[in-house]
């Protein structure tokens, strides 16, 4: 992760030990964002992963697209959008970005992945430790 002072910006890295011909990492990545379906589940060979504030706000990637390109009509709610990345049948790398930095206290990450075998884990992070990160962000270009 790196911290700035408006968001934080990750590399999501995914890597399987066993091939699978019925499956491509690179596609549950890139592919089409998950989305709920009638009954509120989403498609299990998808990734699910987001996180939780420490205010109980949540940014996930299933779901809708936000059209936000980060102008000046703010999300009422936190985003995470994808980004670039590649990859391939055991190996997929893709960038996020998480507006808005996160508020003081923990900050959860959480993923699920029921066709990985992947129930619902988390682990959290020191939002403390990432405010302070933010804090020492420096501008490259002064006044841009």
């Amino acid at each position: 992760m790196r911290a700035f002072p408006v968001g934080l910006a990750m590399t999501l890295s995914v890597r399987s030990r066993v091939r699978t011909r019925r499956f491509d990492l690179n596609d549950g990545l890139f592919g089409e964002p998950p989305r709920h379906d009638d009954d509120g589940q989403w498609a299990r060979d998808r990734l699910k992963w987001g996180f939780e504030f420490a205010d109980g706000r949540r940014a996930t990637n299933v779901g809708a697209r936000v059209p936000w390109s980060g102008g000046s009509d703010l999300p009422s709610h936190p985003v995470l959008s994808g980004g670039g990345g590649g990859g391939g049948p055991q190996a997929a790398d893709r960038d996020y970005w998480l507006w808005p930095l996160p508020p003081p206290g923990p900050l959860r990450v959480v993923c699920q992945w029921p066709a990985y075998g992947i129930d619902q884990t988390s682990h959290e992070l020191d939002g403390e430790m990432l405010a302070a990160a933010a804090s020492r962000a420096v501008p490259i270009w002064p006044g841009t």
